[in-house]
């Protein structure tokens, strides 16, 4: 009889790990930096970033190593208090989202948690147990600990129902849009700064070619996204002041000085956190945060937009700007350069989107 109650004890600590361990590896799979940017979106206006991003780096690996020590059954005991900490860190989360479903799912693995260790004395298939860490078995009280799992799981079964339906129903909120770079305008304009022969002109330098996905959830701002990527040897002079063979100069030196696609053939912008307002029927003014990845430097900045959602097209409005020398980009120095811009470099974007 005790043997197979240290048999399910064995099984019950091991499926536990499993989660835990997975959970984790999953994280990984999917980019830790991802992750991260994804808690900091979530919990954007709830939690202070500076608060959420260090437990968001911290999660995965304390996930992967509690998974793999209850899986072991080694250190069960300090495992199952770390997982029961962690459960405490998280279930505070989601109460600080208002996410009841959430809440009470979470109370669930809590539950599984306390059984663990209300009943470490069973845990004879373990390495503890090997290595004469386990205490004998104490067989007493399981009923009382099984009578208490049924009665929670029955008061809090329906409510897991109701949390998935309520993720259900908050995937099917968020609309994806396939950016489109044939019918958007995205263009650089660096601002005059002797220019010599052409001085007093500015410079407009379009992006032809670039791709991303927008992700839009009304019912949740702070759950929308974007993606985008520009290549970087699509950028090229548009402005008309310049002739035909001016234009051809600057891209050259487009190329070879200020861009150099060969070495950085991208530029990318990806989201971290993105808050905003409802001003109209399905308009919205937003602020998109994010990580800008531009001659192989990385720099968090926000770009206020205007979307408006027509049928299936998105559109978004709006400007931003940087400094070039925050990413390192020269302008050319030479006497007879023709890309000579301020540090300040100001953007403007019309673009459209279609759902995918």
């Amino acid at each position: 009889m005790t043997s197979h109650r240290e048999l399910g004890y064995a099984l019950l600590r091991t499926t536990l790990g499993v989660i835990f361990l997975f959970l984790g590896i999953g994280k990984f799979m999917g980019g830790l930096g991802n992750f991260v940017g994804g808690m900091n979106q979530h919990f954007s206006g709830k939690l202070p970033a500076t608060l959420v991003q260090p437990f968001a780096y911290v999660l995965p690996f304390a996930e992967v190593t509690i998974g793999l020590l209850l899986l072991l059954g080694l250190l069960t005991t300090l495992a199952l208090t770390l997982s029961g900490l962690l459960l405490l860190a998280l279930t505070f989360g989601t109460v600080m989202l208002g996410d009841a479903p959430t809440v009470a799912h979470n109370l669930q693995y809590a539950f599984v948690n306390f059984v663990l260790l209300w009943l470490a004395d069973l845990n004879r298939y373990s390495i503890d147990r090997l290595l004469g860490r386990a205490p004998a078995t104490k067989p007493s009280n399981v009923l009382s600990v099984v009578l208490c799992g049924a009665l929670f799981l029955g008061t809090t079964a329906p409510t897991s129902a109701a949390h998935l339906y309520a993720s259900t129903q908050q995937s099917l909120a968020t609309e994806r849009f396939e950016l489109d770079s044939s019918n958007s305008k995205f263009i650089a304009h660096g601002l005059r700064g002797g220019l010599l022969w052409f001085k007093g002109h500015e410079h407009l330098v379009a992006a032809r070619d670039f791709s991303g996905e927008a992700q839009l959830n009304p019912r949740q701002i702070t759950a929308s996204s974007l993606r985008l990527t520009v290549k970087t040897d699509s950028m090229v002079e548009t402005s008309d002041v310049f002739t035909q063979p001016q234009k051809e100069i600057i891209n050259k030196e487009l190329r070879e000085i200020v861009l150099e696609p060969a070495k950085y053939p991208e530029i990318v912008f990806k989201s971290t956190a993105v808050s905003g307002r409802t001003v109209g029927s399905n308009q919205y003014d937003l602020k998109i945060r994010g990580d800008l990845t531009l001659h192989g430097v990385t720099r968090q900045i926000v770009i206020p937009a205007k979307v408006t959602v027509t049928g299936n097209d998105l559109r978004a409005t709006g400007d931003f700007s940087i400094d070039r020398d925050d990413f390192n980009v020269k302008a050319t120095s030479a006497f007879h350069g023709m890309v000579r811009v301020r540090g300040k470099v100001s953007f403007t974007f019309d673009i459209i989107g279609h759902r995918i």
